[in-house]
């Protein structure tokens, strides 16, 4: 259940971007750097469907979404994902991340140094989150040649088991 709620508050941050932003020179997502944002952004085709239906395509896949209250970084491959969100506040910006490896999925933030992570398979992981099969639109996707340590839960963060 907290990793529903996870999930949930990126997804509706994201749809909270969609319906808000009105940037007109957005800054690149987390997780990428600003020139290959700029070349998503630019090769890239937009994409309105869920992670799930990402995930299920099988085709690694490389998304982003700009503006100026959210940015976000998709990867998609081989049945993994990684979600990176900025979420930008008059005060501070707060980084959010997501990682589903195909066994756990890993979530922690810019404001603690721990995470949770919970062993979950990808069909469990949709029955216990909807959002995760929630229409998302404002992607840009290319293919990518995926990188398989894009999916690896970083060493700095001391991830704690959720039930």
């Amino acid at each position: 259940m907290k990793y529903g709620l996870i999930v949930a508050v990126i997804v509706l941050a994201i749809g909270g971007y969609v319906l808000y932003s009105k940037s007109a020179s957005p800054v690149p997502p987390a997780g990428v750097s600003p020139s290959v944002a700029a070349d998503v952004k630019a090769k890239g085709t937009p994409f309105s469907g869920s992670v799930a239906d990402l995930v299920v395509k099988n085709e690694p896949t490389r998304c982003v979404l700009t503006g100026e209250a959210a940015e976000a970084a998709l990867h998609v491959a081989s049945g993994k994902v990684r979600l990176d969100v900025s979420l930008k506040t008059e005060k501070q910006t707060i980084d959010k991340h997501v990682i589903f490896d195909g066994a756990t999925l890993y979530a922690w933030d810019s404001l603690t140094p721990s995470g949770s992570k919970k062993e979950i398979t990808f069909e469990q992981l949709k029955k216990e989150d909807p959002t995760f099969e929630s229409k998302v639109v404002g992607y840009v996707c290319v293919p990518w040649a995926a990188d398989s340590g894009v999916f690896v839960a970083p060493s700095s963060v001391t991830f704690v088991e959720s039930k």
